[in-house]
C-alpha cells in the first residue's frame, strides 16, 4: 500500500471552491478560520466571498450567563461528543453544536436573528518580500536537490518562499 500524496495547494483550493459553492459557511470563531481560507484563496488570485453563522457569536447572544464559550466548554455543556483541535472533529462537534444552539433558540424572537447569515469580512494584507534568510534558505535547497525553479527568488514573498522551502523540504517538489 502506497501512501496517500496530500493535493497540490492549487487542486485543494479548486476542490474547496466546487465543494463550497454558494454555501452558507458555519463555525465557531468563523473569522478565525476563514482568514486562512481567504489567503489561501487570494494567493491563488481567486476571490472568496462567503456568507456564516459564527455559533461563537450566537452562544454569546444566547447564553451570556456561560461564563467560556470555547467550543471545547460549549461542547461539555450540550454534552456533544468532541475530539478536540482535530478539524473533522472540530467540524463535526460545531455542526451538532449549531443545531442545538437552533432547537433552543432559533425560533425564539429575541435570538432568532442571530441565526441569521452575516457577510464574512476579512482584508486580505499584502505579504512583504522574502527576507535575506529565506532566500538563502531557498537558493541553498534548490542547489541541494538539484532543482531548476520555475520562479524568481528575488520576487518572492514571505509566504511564497515558505511555501516553496516546505515543499522542497517535504520533497513535494
Amino acid at each position: 500500500m502506497q501512501p496517500q500524496i496530500a493535493p497540490d495547494m492549487s487542486e485543494a483550493i479548486d476542490k474547496l471552491e466546487a465543494f463550497l459553492g454558494d454555501s452558507v459557511l458555519v463555525g465557531h470563531n468563523l473569522l478565525f478560520d476563514y482568514a486562512f481560507l481567504k489567503r489561501a484563496f487570494s494567493y491563488y488570485r481567486k476571490s472568496f466571498e462567503k456568507q456564516g453563522i459564527d455559533t461563537l457569536k450566537v452562544a454569546r447572544a444566547c447564553l451570556p450567563e456561560l461564563p467560556h464559550k470555547t467550543l471545547g466548554d460549549l461542547c461539555i455543556y450540550y454534552e456533544i461528543p468532541i475530539q478536540a483541535h482535530r478539524a473533522l472533529g472540530d467540524a463535526r462537534a460545531t455542526g451538532i453544536l449549531y443545531r442545538k444552539l437552533w432547537e433552543t433558540f432559533g425560533e425564539k424572537e429575541e435570538t432568532k436573528k442571530c441565526f441569521l447569515p452575516g457577510q464574512l469580512a476579512y482584508k486580505v494584507k499584502k505579504d512583504s518580500p522574502a527576507s535575506e534568510a529565506q532566500k538563502q534558505l531557498l537558493q541553498k535547497l534548490i542547489k541541494q536537490h538539484g532543482l531548476t525553479p520555475d520562479y524568481e527568488i528575488e520576487k518572492l514573498t514571505k509566504s511564497e518562499a515558505s511555501r516553496h522551502i516546505d515543499r522542497i523540504l517535504n520533497k513535494r517538489i
